[in-house]
């Protein structure tokens, strides 16, 4: 297949795209139906933006197919096609409720649902085995849809010896930076990752990292002690007080100490880190709502060090993501970077729930255009690459 700008918009001067994304929190499918404008910086619009939940029997098997040592081979190979037909439901389900024709779908771009990350996985015998795992096979969306699917971002960034994340820095850089004023978009999801832009930035300049945890950690601790899915606004830790000896143990963590770009996820911070979590809190009796407390003040401080690692201060920071909707999180970090005006990234006219969903449609859009995308200090990729692979129905 010849990737094409012409082939794909043929005269046009917008097209309808679809988004899918379901992240780390593991919370749904995110749907966005996206119109484009070609040749413009213009933000896309979103048409219609809805996530999907995952009913019990598949969000069970996702739960255990996420974490380390769980699951087998073959119920992967199960949720992978089942997956694929949830996206077709989702899809159809946000068509009908917003009263969108499929035919008028230029392409989908399914992001899937990541099991596994291992962008610095130790070799097996003399062969690198560094890599990323994405499912929801996207053969089965194409066919049932009809639509030309792009799917498995990260490949092509791993391939060249890039993480594979975090892959929105490309939307940031394409739509918000700016001339004259640094930007960062920070989005606080189940791992919390961001994009600096400096002033007038070349792609060179561009730098984006993974954080640390975000909603993963959070969520898990309210739905184990408080039997809720999240911590409202942060409200319960805004009860808690912040255990030094606690906060010190968990900036401990190896992965702070690695420098940008670098990406995580559940292989340290799931299960495994949440259970020494909680046996360092027995260890110095600590009530639930302190540990949340100081959980919650330990996503600020990583950001906060990512920062401040980075030489950046003063900046406006756009906060996208579940997160974003936790005062106690974003006071400690206006505490922690006073001279940053920190925003709600709904504020620029993009819907900040939609945001991940009409990032990987933009993807979409630069594969089947068949543009290059290199951001070297984003993935620390080597060489640019054309990011995604193309089903077709």
């Amino acid at each position: 297949m010849r990737l094409s700008a012409e082939d794909l918009w043929q005269g046009k001067t917008e097209l309808t795209a679809i988004g899918l994304m379901s992240g780390t929190s593991l919370d749904g499918l995110d749907v966005a139906f996206v119109r484009f404008f070609r040749r413009t910086d213009r933000l896309p619009d979103v048409l219609a933006f809805h996530t999907v939940a995952f009913p019990p029997p598949l969000h069970e098997a996702i739960q255990t197919c996420v974490q380390i040592g769980k699951g087998d081979i073959e119920l992967l190979a199960r949720l992978h096609w089942a997956f694929g037909r949830f996206s077709v439901n989702a899809i159809r389900k946000t068509a009908d409720r917003f009263g969108i024709n499929l035919r008028d779908v230029a392409f989908i771009a399914s992001h899937g649902l990541t099991v596994r990350h291992f962008p610095d996985a130790p070799a097996i015998g003399s062969w690198p085995a560094h890599g990323t795992l994405q499912i929801g096979e996207p053969a089965v969306i194409a066919r049932e849809t009809g639509c030309v699917t792009v799917s498995d971002f990260r490949a092509a960034d791993v391939a060249a010896n890039g993480q594979g994340a975090p892959l929105l820095p490309f939307f940031d850089y394409a739509f918000f930076r700016d001339a004259r004023e640094a930007q960062c978009l920070l989005n606080i999801g189940g791992i919390t990752n961001l994009t600096f832009i400096p002033a007038d930035a070349a792609p060179q300049d561009v730098v984006a990292t993974d954080c640390g945890p975000g909603n993963m950690l959070l969520n898990a601790l309210t739905r184990r002690w408080f039997g809720e899915p999240f911590d409202n606004r942060g409200e319960r830790a805004s009860k808690g007080t912040i255990h030094p000896a606690l906060l010190e143990w968990m900036m401990s963590h190896p992965f702070l100490r690695k420098t940008p770009p670098k990406s995580t996820g559940r292989e340290d911070f799931g299960e495994g880190f949440i259970k020494a979590l909680l046996q360092q809190a027995n260890r110095m009796r600590l009530n639930p709502v302190d540990i949340l407390a100081t959980a919650t003040y330990f996503c600020a401080q990583a950001i906060a060090d990512t920062l401040s690692d980075l030489g950046r201060h003063r900046m406006t920071i756009w906060v996208s993501g579940g997160g974003r909707k936790n005062r106690t999180l974003l006071n400690h970090l206006q505490n922690l970077l006073p001279e940053s005006d920190i925003r709600d990234f709904d504020d620029t006219g993009l819907s900040a729930d939609a945001k991940e969903a009409v990032g990987f449609a933009y993807l979409g859009l630069c594969l089947l255009e068949g543009e290059r995308l290199w951001l070297p200090n984003a993935t620390g990729a080597k060489t640019s690459a054309l990011l995604g692979k193309v089903s077709l129905p």
